[in-house]
């Protein structure tokens, strides 16, 4: 569902892509299908659907801090799941290419994408918008991803082996 509603709300862009895919090697080709549901599975987990039990989460705050942290659950962009699936999508099949990736690199690019979803979306408020959202998917590089991977790579070696590693 998440894939035909890209393809229909990105007909013009879509259709340029699978022309663009149509030209080039298979093995250099993007499983765009594939990547629409990995992006959907990243966007699942990072929204924490299986959680939901249908309960508004303001429902019952009295204190404070209970309105706070029934703030930080509001999570708006979850609205916007259309969009922000079309953002990812975009930022996958662009990762895709700016790596030259191959159908044997699929898993490294998952990994890249997931990180940067998980990233942007973490780092926005609930007061971010489509737009900025749309604009960092768009505009971080490969190159910054990566840094990111392996800063997350040198904290779980940190985490694990601490002063042993130094």
């Amino acid at each position: 569902m998440n894939l035909t509603e890209y393809v229909r709300r990105n007909r013009d862009a879509f259709q340029k892509e699978l022309l663009e895919q149509s030209v080039i090697p298979l093995e250099q080709r993007c499983p765009i299908a594939k990547a629409s549901l990995s992006i959907t599975m990243v966007l699942y987990e990072h929204f924490e659907i299986s959680k939901m039990d249908g309960q508004d989460p303001t429902e019952n705050t009295t204190t404070a801090e209970e309105i706070k942290d029934a703030e930080i659950l509001a999570k708006p962009l979850l609205l916007r799941w259309e969009d922000v699936h079309a953002a990812s999508l975009n930022a996958f099949i662009r990762l895709w290419k700016e790596a030259g990736a191959t159908i044997g690199d699929y898993r490294k690019i998952d990994d890249l994408s997931r990180l940067l979803i998980r990233t942007i979306l973490g780092q926005s408020d609930r007061r971010a918008t489509m737009d900025q959202v749309e604009e960092q998917l768009g505009s971080t590089t490969l190159a910054k991803v990566r840094e990111w991977q392996l800063q997350d790579v040198s904290q779980i070696y940190e985490y694990a082996w601490g002063q042993d590693l130094r």
